[in-house]
């Protein structure tokens, strides 16, 4: 099976950047990432669509994670 992993990287930015702000939002987006516990998600959709040939959920968004 697949492993899940996720990568999160930066773009290329201008100058007019503050590197502060920057980190925070990185550091902001990677809790996110990790509270939606994507890793886990993902495997037991992959378990499911196995047993049972198909997944059906609902996404819903909230301004710390993502649940399925």
């Amino acid at each position: 099976m697949f492993r899940y992993d996720w990568y999160v990287t930066t773009e290329d930015l201008d100058d007019g950047f503050v590197e502060e702000n920057i980190l925070k939002d990185f550091a902001k987006i990677l809790n996110y990432l990790d509270n939606s516990y994507v890793k886990k998600t993902c495997a037991d959709i992959a378990l499911q669509v196995i047993i049972n040939g198909c997944y059906y959920g609902y996404l819903t968004d909230d301004k710390n994670s993502i649940t399925l």
